[in-house]
């Protein structure tokens, strides 16, 4: 029930098999008033069901019956890092990660736009000190969020596109707006998505 709702701008007319655990539901008559809601509902898709003996389940097992361990791994901690650590080392390739304070900066001062507004006296772009990687880097930043420069732009959209898996306009233009800012990304993160192949082809709407 609840994964149709949630993927139901995908699901909706299309072909789906349902493998179940929930003999019930299979049935023709139903046991009970909240059954026979929950395959009144399920109908709407038209799904072909197929029951599935609960131990032979086991796809639904391993993600319910993980076992949790209080302290996560040494691996696990490690692989887990923070803004100021992922902007302020390099990455190792540009697919890796399309920012780092250093990268930033360069950029930024590459900019003749930003550097103008900058100069403006009635400017609301500041310089703000940002410290990683045993360095302090002055960075443009507009309310508090780092200015992206035109040239940095695109990759960003695309790696953080990538990286989420394809999410929408909304997930994609917050996601970033976290730390990040430029003029009219909104309109920049729509036209992205708009011509993205993968979410051209496997997206309904």
């Amino acid at each position: 029930m609840e994964t149709l709702k949630e993927f139901r701008n995908i699901l909706l007319g299309q072909k789906i098999k349902v493998h179940t655990d929930h003999e019930n539901l299979t049935y023709k008559n139903f046991n009970s008033d909240r059954v026979m809601r929950w395959r009144l509902y399920i109908e709407e898709y038209s799904p072909d069901l197929h029951y599935i003996k609960g131990t032979k389940n086991v796809v639904a097992d391993a993600l319910s019956r993980l076992e949790k361990s209080e302290t996560p791994p040494a691996d696990t901690l490690e692989s887990f890092l923070g803004l100021t650590e992922c902007f302020a080392n390099e990455p190792a390739t540009p697919e890796f990660h399309p920012l780092n304070y250093q990268h930033l900066h360069i950029a930024q001062q590459a900019d003749k736009t930003m550097m103008k507004i900058l100069k403006m006296d009635d400017t609301q772009y500041k310089l703000q000190e940002f410290h990683g990687g045993g360095k302090t880097t002055k960075l443009v930043c507009y309310h508090g969020k780092i200015v992206v420069p035109a040239n940095l732009q695109k990759h960003i959209i695309m790696w953080y596109h990538t990286t989420l898996c394809h999410p929408g306009i909304n997930r994609t233009e917050e996601t970033i707006g976290q730390h990040l800012w430029w003029p009219k990304m909104r309109d920049h993160i729509s036209n992205y998505l708009k011509i993205c192949p993968l979410c051209q082809r496997n997206k309904r709407r």
